[in-house]
């Protein structure tokens, strides 16, 4: 009331702010509360509930101890997990006085929850950036008791937004269990969540029972099935193409398969009838689909593997050869010829390749870099397998298919694994492999720093080549036996082997064999700090490489020439090779390929004194060797970084 007896009032509701003129006495804002908002989101529950009282009063234990609590629930689909996470709730709902939420997550992603369930406790200014959704979320919800169904996710960081901080961790570590992902295909989380204190995480896995098949009189006592049980009772469930299906995939050496072992497996050509199998197994949730691969889950494929014995062992290793010989071997072949199509091969299916009767699946070098790094194990396991059952062609043929990937990806752990089975077996089947196998074998031990071993495996695969009178073999052998000594230090007895290697390829005419050997020396003649003459060796095996078209060759030698030309005051030139080289490694589907011409690059930028150049480009091949696993290489470039 002013001192002239006036009241002003206003009507209605202040949002922001009151603009007045001039205001007298007190001012009083009264703002009306939002009525709070109580979601009741569950579907109803189950209209008929039988034999799972067991896992039900489980449930309570873990929502009993205090604090916010998280039930995981995972198992097969069909089983009734969300049935089970939704009676709990039900039956808890008194403790929960803030509502009961509910998400599918194979209708919306996490942020889509949250927007959703924000809404729903009343909240209508929603933050525009889906970043700030999870704060306001947990900020919202802060001392509230509500209770979460989460549905249908497949990952840790679906689930993980909704949740108080530390629960993230907890889910995350249950995930990475299973190779970074939930050991099943369709998890159902059972959230419990009052706060943001601590949180406990428990996995009752697989342990609810499928229905008894309903064309067999069958009855089971489902409140003492195992999860094993439950695989059983599922497997019985599938037809006969499946289940045959099912039980290859159990001898497959990894969780990982393509659509043509599949259909090896199946010894069959129709594919239609691989993909109605895959279908049913999909369905039932024992497979999953990664569109350009398939795998089972890991609890899954070792029940498979139970079950894979049913057939005799002459079915099985017939199946095992046909997704060798059939699906991984060919695309192997059509990787390898696409990475490194210049050098000579043994296995005769090469031809095909070189004279054009056939072309390769993958149309760039990268494509097939990747096709063979996603299914590394895979082929690792195969070609073990393959030698535990005496396969030995197979094994060598899968060696002689993995060379270019190794060379262009430095895979050497996985050169020397497979190359002393490939040797034993070579030897085991009379392979006239033998000898360039154990030389590769050798270049394996050099990679990893077993430099003795290194060369009695070239010595001895010069023996088997002269033996078998392959010359290319022996010329190979001859210099494998060099870069022993060469990584010894001894260059002089290097370049005395790479002489003799250089003597058999020129008279084979091998221009290629001709061009790897200056190469050797001239790195040797560096090494000396014999400048001009390793000059003179790198531009003549350069000319050799441009002269037969291979271009990745080419840019291999401009790279070594680099450190000659740096040390005798040509940094520039040896700058404009690099552009060049650069051009070709990043074609060449070789991550470390690109990362030598890197390095090589900031060498040359560093000696002409532009450092800002030089560290980036020493960062950058860094991070490309560390990511290959060259550690050798990216210390060094750490080092050339600590120098500028």
């Amino acid at each position: 009331m002013s001192e002239h007896g006036t009241r002003n009032a206003l009507a209605g509701q202040a949002h922001v702010a009151v603009q007045a003129g001039s205001v007298h006495s007190g001012a009083h804002v009264h703002t009306a509360h939002a009525p709070t908002v109580i979601p009741r989101q569950l579907p109803a529950p189950p209209c008929h509930w039988a034999d799972r009282n067991k896992i039900l009063t489980a449930l309570p234990q873990h929502a009993d101890r205090g604090g916010p609590a998280v039930v995981v629930v995972s198992g097969l689909g069909g089983v009734g997990k969300t049935a089970l996470a939704v009676q709990r709730v039900h039956t808890l709902r008194n403790r929960f006085a803030n509502g009961q939420l509910d998400a599918d997550l194979s209708e919306v992603d996490a942020a889509g929850v949250l927007v959703c369930w924000l809404r729903a406790r009343g909240h209508i200014r929603l933050p525009h950036r889906s970043a700030e959704l999870p704060p306001t979320w947990l900020s919202v919800t802060s001392a509230r008791a509500l209770a979460m169904v989460i549905d249908d996710a497949d990952t840790a960081p679906q689930v993980a937004p909704p949740l108080p901080a530390d629960t993230e961790w907890l889910i995350r570590a249950y995930a990475t269990e299973g190779n970074s992902e939930l050991d099943v295909v369709t998890a159902e989380i059972l959230a419990v969540t009052s706060g943001g204190l601590r949180i406990q995480a428990v996995r009752t896995a697989g342990q609810l029972a499928l229905p008894a098949p309903a064309n067999t009189g069958t009855h089971h006592n489902r409140s003492q099935t195992t999860p094993n049980e439950v695989t059983d009772m599922s497997y019985e469930t599938l037809p006969a193409l499946a289940k045959r299906l099912y039980r290859r995939l159990g001898d497959h050496p990894s969780r990982y398969f393509t659509t043509a072992a599949a259909d090896a497996m199946l010894d069959t050509t129709t594919r239609a009838t691989t993909e109605l199998a895959l279908e049913i197994l999909l369905a039932s949730g024992m497979v999953v689909d990664h569109h350009t691969c398939y795998s089972m889950p890991h609890t899954i494929q070792e029940h498979a593997r139970t079950l894979a014995d049913q057939d005799d062992q002459h079915t099985r290793k017939a199946a095992r050869a046909r997704v060798i010989t059939l699906a991984y071997l060919p695309a192997a072949v059509d990787a390898d010829y696409v990475l490194n199509p210049h050098p000579p091969r043994y296995n005769p299916v090469y031809e095909e390749l070189r004279s054009g009767a056939r072309t390769s699946r993958f149309g760039h070098p990268r494509e097939a870099m990747t096709w063979f790094t996603t299914h590394l194990g895979t082929l690792r396991g195969l070609l073990h397998q393959a030698h535990e059952h005496d396969d030995h062609i197979a094994v060598c043929d899968l060696a002689e298919a993995s060379w270019g990937a190794i060379l262009k990806g430095r895979l050497n752990r996985y050169l020397v694994d497979s190359h002393e089975l490939a040797v034993a077996s070579a030897r085991e089947c009379g392979s006239p492999a033998e000898s360039i196998l154990t030389t590769r074998l050798s270049w394996g031990y050099r990679r990893t720093d077993r430099l003795s071993e290194a060369i009695n495996a070239a010595v001895t695969a010069r023996q088997v080549a002269v033996k078998a009178g392959d010359d290319w073999a022996e010329s190979t052998a001859w210099s494998a036996e060099g870069r022993a000594y060469q990584a010894k230090a001894e260059y002089n007895v290097a370049v005395e082997r790479f002489l003799e290697s250089l003597a058999i390829a020129e008279r084979l005419g091998d221009s290629r064999s001709i061009a790897l050997r200056l190469r050797y020396i001239a790195e040797c003649h560096t090494a000396q700090q014999r400048y001009a003459e390793a000059c003179e060796c790198l531009e003549n095996a350069a000319a050799r490489m441009d002269t037969i078209g291979d271009t990745v060759g080419y840019a291999g030698v401009l790279v070594k020439l680099a450190a000659p030309r740096i040390a005798n005051g040509q940094a520039d030139l040896a700058l404009d090779d690099m552009v060049i080289a650069l051009e070709i490694m990043r074609d060449s589907g070789s991550d470390a390929y690109v990362a030598d011409v890197l390095a090589c690059t900031g060498d040359a930028a560093a000696a002409l004194g532009h450092t800002t150049d030089a560290r980036q480009h020493y960062t950058q091949a860094h991070d490309l060797f560390a990511a290959v696993d060259d550690t050798t290489n990216a210390d060094r470039m750490t080092a050339a970084l600590a120098a500028l």
